[in-house]
């Protein structure tokens, strides 16, 4: 997964959902880890539904979101599994062979960015 989110483009900015393991990853990234989680939960929680969501991360600027799909430590709000399902917000790049990782696209950020 690692490898991929080095092909991803400079501009990329990445949150890491459910780990805080990137000791592999080679460019800055936002994580949940273990005193943070509760923050971005809080954070993500504070706006209603997917267009809350949408802007919360538009205004952080994560265009990329690497997830852990295992051992889930922080009860997400259920509007973050939408974000995470809708198409027309995210697109899934890669899912590591054992199912572990997920590295997802946010769809309106990239186009945000796009000129």
């Amino acid at each position: 997964v690692f490898d991929a989110i080095d092909d991803l483009p400079a501009e990329a900015r990445l949150m890491f959902l459910n780990t805080n393991h990137g000791f592999f990853c080679n460019r800055d990234f936002v994580a949940d880890s273990f005193f943070e989680a509760s923050q971005i939960n809080a954070l993500l929680r504070s706006k209603d539904g997917l267009e809350g969501i949408d802007r919360i991360l538009a205004d952080l600027g994560v265009t990329h979101l690497l997830i852990e799909n295992r051992d889930r430590f922080v009860p997400w709000p259920e509007s973050l599994y939408d974000f995470l399902h809708d198409r027309t917000r995210t697109r899934p790049l890669l899912r590591t062979s054992d199912g572990v990782y997920d590295l997802v696209e946010v769809v309106s950020a990239t186009a945000e960015a796009s000129p």
